[in-house]
C-alpha cells in the first residue's frame, strides 16, 4: 500500500477488504476457483497458471504420544464445531475453505505439501533448512 512493494501473494483474510477499499489489486485468486468474496477476480486457472498453487492452512495437532481414544474424541469435537452453522459461516466469511479430514488425511496432506516444497526449492535452487 505504500508502494515497496511490486507484486506480493497475501493471504485473502487480510486483503480481501483492501481489495474493495481500492488500497491494493488483486491480480488473481490463488484457488482454482473464484472466491465468491471477489468474484471480479479470476482465479489462477483462469489467470493462465493453472499448476499454480499457493494455500495456507490451520491444523490442530497433539503430541504423537497422545492416546488414539483420546485423538478420537478431540477429531470428533472438532468435526461437530466444524459442522455448526456459525463456524462454516464464519469460514465462508473469511473466504476460506473448511476441511475437516481425519489425522491420517492430514499428515499424508503434510507429506505431499513437504515434498512439493522440497522439488520447489530444487528447481529454484534454494538450499533446504
Amino acid at each position: 500500500m505504500a508502494a515497496n512493494v511490486d507484486f506480493a501473494v497475501v493471504d485473502a483474510t487480510g486483503a480481501i477488504e483492501l481489495v474493495r477499499g481500492g488500497k491494493i489489486r488483486a491480480l488473481a485468486f490463488t484457488a482454482p476457483q473464484r472466491s465468491a468474496l471477489l468474484p471480479d477476480v479470476p482465479s489462477v486457472v483462469e489467470a493462465g497458471m493453472p499448476d499454480f498453487l499457493a494455500y495456507n492452512w490451520v491444523a490442530a495437532a497433539v503430541s504423537a504420544k497422545t492416546p488414539p481414544a483420546v485423538v478420537k474424541q478431540l477429531q470428533a469435537l472438532f468435526a461437530q464445531a466444524g459442522n455448526s452453522p456459525d463456524v462454516r459461516d464464519y469460514y465462508t466469511r473469511q473466504s476460506t475453505t473448511l476441511i475437516l479430514s481425519s489425522p491420517a488425511e492430514m499428515r499424508q496432506y503434510q507429506k505431499n505439501e513437504i515434498e512439493r516444497w522440497k522439488r520447489l526449492a530444487a528447481v529454484a535452487k534454494i538450499p533446504l533448512q
